[in-house]
């Protein structure tokens, strides 16, 4: 049996991070890291440090340096989140929340 992924979260939003945080563990993969971008630390970008990156930022243009380096530089798949993850209270919760991640190969 293989050990469940190592997803590193990266949100500019500490709710919207939480939220995401929530949902990859609740599908029973590990989240190392949860940060805000200004805050992500260059260990993390090293080869074997995690297996996927999910990143959700709502204001892009501010960040569109960090995305630049983040493409450069990252040595593992990343997914881009599209809008606000909903409260659990949300009827769409359900459905945010058993997303799946690709598995490594």
């Amino acid at each position: 049996m293989t050990a469940p992924g190592r997803v590193g979260v990266i949100a500019d939003s500490t709710l919207q991070g939480h939220l995401l945080s929530s949902a990859v563990k609740g599908q029973g993969y590990q989240v190392l890291v949860s940060t805000e971008p200004d805050a992500l630390e260059d260990r993390w970008l090293e080869p074997d440090a995690l297996d996927l990156w999910v990143v959700d930022l709502s204001s892009e243009d501010r960040w569109q340096h960090f995305l630049d380096d983040l493409l450069e530089r990252a040595q593992v798949p990343i997914l881009f989140c599209d809008g606000q993850a909903p409260a659990r209270t949300d009827a769409r919760s359900v459905s945010y929340t058993h997303l799946t991640l690709p598995t490594k190969a």
